[in-house]
């Protein structure tokens, strides 16, 4: 099985560098992918990549307790 996101498998996808980017803060304006809602000023979040099937990858930020019920 392969995560959209990344590409990786799931077997070790704990262990995965690439799930995951690092630790940010979101621009102005950004929208968890999660949970559909904006991601407030100054909020810690994580910084990953959306697969999209015809383009290049899309940068985007989920809250942490999203980023985490999508590692579940």
């Amino acid at each position: 099985m392969t995560d959209t996101t990344t590409g990786a498998g799931s077997a070790g996808a704990d262990t995965d560098a690439r799930q995951w980017e690092y630790t940010t803060y979101a621009p102005t304006g950004e929208t968890c992918p999660g949970c559909g809602q904006p991601i407030q000023s100054l909020e810690a979040c994580r910084r990953g990549m959306l697969a999209r099937r015809d383009t290049a990858p899309l940068v985007a930020y989920w809250h942490f307790a999203c980023a985490m019920r999508k590692r579940a």
